[in-house]
């Protein structure tokens, strides 16, 4: 009450409130005993019957997530080994948590069928290829520097879990890899990083079914 500058009243309220929402679970019930509680998880706010609902309750398959709009990755099961996710040192060094987290973040920005891989306003690669700039919006999903996550995507390039492919543009549209289609008249170059595994939903999207054959997977 004191460190708050709130009334027992008012503190009362605040942790009833609390624990109404799941934000926390009281432990013991007796009103003549020290309040304690357990902190739970943050509930999700559900903005359709704007309630909080626990954790605990919520299904995680992509259906549920879809219908209460919530942002989900997918990620091709090749893309992901066991040895990845071992708790050793020497292979921590490679695959800490914040390459697995940029890897699996670009999977959200890999649209082949517009841009040939992954946005290249996300992720933009200069003609020399060796320059990259991130951007900014990246930095605060993955809640790193742009240092950081441009370190963690040259780490991924060297052991080819991307590859920097140019592809060919017209009228701001993916038309297919330079290296098929060529540079047509009123066409623009760019260069983007592709992942090496991809999803199957993707390669086979409706998007690409004009553009079979004009990409390199």
């Amino acid at each position: 009450m004191k460190d708050l500058q709130l009334s027992r009243s008012q503190l009362d309220r605040s942790l009833q409130w609390l624990e109404k929402h799941h934000f926390l679970k009281r432990t013991n019930t007796h009103k003549q005993q020290m309040y304690q509680a357990e902190l739970l998880p943050v509930p999700d706010y559900n903005p359709f019957t704007k309630v909080y609902e626990p954790i605990e309750d919520i299904r995680f398959d992509t259906r549920e997530l879809k219908d209460r709009i919530q942002g989900y990755v997918m990620i091709p099961a090749d893309a992901i080994n066991n040895r990845m996710l071992i708790d050793d040192y020497h292979i921590n060094k490679m695959w800490n948590y914040q390459n697995l987290k940029v890897l699996i973040m670009l999977y959200a920005h890999c649209w082949l069928g517009y841009f040939g891989g992954i946005n290249p306003d996300t992720v933009h690669i200069e003609e020399n290829l060796n320059d990259l700039s991130v951007h900014p919006s990246l930095c605060y999903n993955l809640k790193k520097t742009e240092h950081q996550v441009k370190k963690s995507i040259r780490r991924l390039l060297k052991i080819d879990y991307f590859k920097i492919v140019q592809v060919t543009f017209i009228k701001g549209k993916y038309v297919g890899d330079t290296e098929i289609v060529g540079q047509p008249d009123h066409s623009t170059t760019k260069y983007v990083l592709r992942h090496y595994y991809l999803a199957d939903k993707k390669v086979n999207h409706k998007h690409l079914r004009e553009k079979k054959g004009l990409i390199i997977i």
